[in-house]
């Protein structure tokens, strides 16, 4: 198996959630693996004080069949965001979203800088939901998790959401002649996919998709 060496030293790179890791076998990069990744610890660049503790994220690896692959993330409140590149079309299904959360889409620029913050998008995200987001080619895409404060205080649970991917050659494969057979798990994922990529308005997904969703995530949870 190739592996690419990555110069953790980018501030870029160093906050993308392969960013502990001397040699990145993420699908992002276009390599296979089954390992957990965590944030470094990069506060001057995540806009931190340089004196605080920050909370990582996490992300790992549920369950893979060739191009389609299940992924966990946690967000801890306060940690840098958990960034990735968006080669592969994704649903993102929220599992645990705290009341008082407030989510916010990475903004433009090197994540961490003045102006990536300032740029920094609220985003609509309901606990029980998902939604699809299609392939931009590469570009980073990723996401904060902050808190509204309240008289009672606020609460310290993450933020857990599952990303559901396939790649475009996976997607394209499962529709052509002769495609390679998938088993069930991954054969649904991908008419799913076939699904919304057809769709003019496809960010919102229907109810019996994201119940869907939330079985395959059960049902690999459990393996």
């Amino acid at each position: 198996m190739s592996k690419r060496k990555h110069d953790n030293d980018d501030p870029f790179l160093s906050t993308m959630t392969f960013a502990d890791m001397t040699n990145c076998d993420c699908e992002e990069c276009g390599n296979m693996c089954r390992l957990q990744f965590r944030l470094g610890n990069v506060p001057i660049e995540c806009g931190q004080p340089e004196n605080t503790e920050l909370e990582f994220q996490q992300r790992s690896l549920v369950k893979r069949e060739g191009g389609i692959s299940i992924w966990k993330m946690i967000m801890p409140l306060g940690a840098c965001p958990i960034t990735e590149f968006g080669n592969s079309h994704r649903f993102i299904y929220v599992w645990n979203l705290p009341k008082d959360s407030i989510i916010k889409s990475v903004g433009k620029g090197v994540i961490g800088s003045a102006d990536e913050r300032d740029t920094r998008q609220i985003v609509n995200w309901n606990e029980d939901s998902a939604f699809f987001k299609q392939s931009n080619g590469g570009k980073p895409i990723g996401w904060t998790y902050e808190k509204i404060e309240t008289d009672q205080g606020s609460s310290e649970s993450n933020v857990i959401f599952y990303a559901i991917k396939a790649t475009e050659v996976a997607i394209a494969s499962s529709s052509a002649d002769g495609a390679v057979d998938t088993s069930d798990w991954a054969s649904s994922i991908l008419q799913l996919f076939q699904k919304y990529l057809k769709k003019e308005t496809a960010d919102e997904m229907d109810s019996n998709d994201i119940a869907l969703l939330k079985n395959l995530i059960i049902e690999s949870d459990r393996e």
